[in-house]
């Protein structure tokens, strides 16, 4: 899958889901810079950032095909970070806290769509629904799928009679076990 910045540009999902990031992490960092001292919630930040840059940078210099397993397992990584962290943000009375969850949670449903979309093949019915805007065809029925199937051509069968048979041989062996 070569993505290009057409792919965000053009279309809309892409655009938005991307736009959506950003906000989300700008959120996250807002809700950061008001606690003040997060801990490791800060170095979340920065993996996060770090992460958004990677991938629009790689989109951008059409590298993206390359790397693609890779920022697959830092979204994984990502995800579950933030998954640990969403938590104890969320659960506390402080505005810097809970606003900081948010841009968290809006930053998580983001890369579960990219964890989906990334991972999809171009062939997958969620891939073509993006880029094309329109579910692809496919059968209610079973009937209606062996009917679509039928029309595919068959493969000529190969012919092995050429290969000459080999004979078998037996060997027998015993096993030493201490137990009898």
């Amino acid at each position: 899958m070569r993505l290009t910045l057409a792919h965000i540009t053009q279309n809309p999902i892409m655009m938005v889901s991307t736009a959506l990031s950003i906000i989300g992490w700008f959120i996250a960092f807002i809700g950061t810079c008001i606690i003040g001292k997060a801990g490791v919630f800060w170095w979340i930040i920065v993996y996060e950032l770090l992460l958004l840059i990677g991938i629009l940078f790689s989109i951008y210099k059409q590298i993206f095909h390359h790397y693609q397993l890779v920022f697959l397992v830092f979204l994984s990584v990502s995800i579950s970070l933030l998954t640990s962290a969403i938590n104890g943000l969320l659960n506390s009375y402080s505005i810097g806290y809970q606003v900081a969850g948010s841009g968290s949670v809006i930053l998580i449903v983001m890369q579960f769509f990219w964890v989906i979309l990334f991972g999809s093949t171009e062939d997958s019915v969620v891939f073509q629904y993006i880029y094309s805007g329109q579910v692809p065809q496919t059968y209610d029925t079973s009937k209606e799928s062996k009917l679509a199937l039928a029309s595919v051509p068959e493969e000529e069968p190969v012919n092995i009679t050429s290969s000459p048979v080999i004979e078998t041989t037996k060997i027998f062996a015993v096993a030493l076990h201490p137990c009898k």
